[in-house]
């Protein structure tokens, strides 16, 4: 049986390791397979610290203007910009169109949805100070037809 390579991991296409141990006499077949695409290798050398990172207030709110509301204006695919600015999914897209989107780096995490049922898009950090202050700033400039709405239309919302 020919050995492969380490530029086997190198094509275009996703590569599966799959390892089987066979228990001789006992008639069981274990199996197991790692995924070796791409994606899965850039996520497995994240450190974990980094999938919700600790992003500046600017980095937060630049980003949802970036990789948000951007492309809900245009119209443009949210993978489409994510990929180009070096972003790796990190988990399958759902039945319901739902996906993470992870960066090695202080941006926010990235949360999507395309779906039968429309688009929408959000950016997930740690908390940091003055976070809330930039958020309440960004709004008017990236919204500028939004209105309060009414705190009793989701009752504890006010504390967040």
């Amino acid at each position: 049986m020919p050995r492969h390579s380490r530029s086997t991991a190198r094509h275009a296409t996703p590569l599966r390791a799959c390892a089987w141990a066979v228990a001789a006499g006992a008639g069981l077949t274990l199996t197991g397979c790692v995924d070796n695409s791409a994606d899965a290798v850039e996520l497995s050398n994240m450190r974990p610290w980094k999938k919700v990172p600790l992003a500046s207030p600017a980095a937060f709110t630049g980003s949802f203007a970036r990789y948000c509301a951007a492309p809900l204006e245009s119209g443009e695919s949210f993978a489409t910009a994510l990929r180009q600015a070096s972003f790796v999914p990190a988990s399958k897209e759902s039945g319901s169109g739902s996906r993470v989107w992870l960066m090695d780096d202080t941006r926010p995490a990235v949360l999507v949805n395309e779906g039968p049922k429309g688009r929408s898009c959000g950016v997930v950090a740690l908390a940091r100070s003055g976070q809330t202050q930039r958020v309440e700033a960004a709004i008017p400039r990236l919204f500028p037809e939004a209105r309060a709405a009414d705190p009793a239309l989701a009752p504890g919302a006010e504390r967040v």
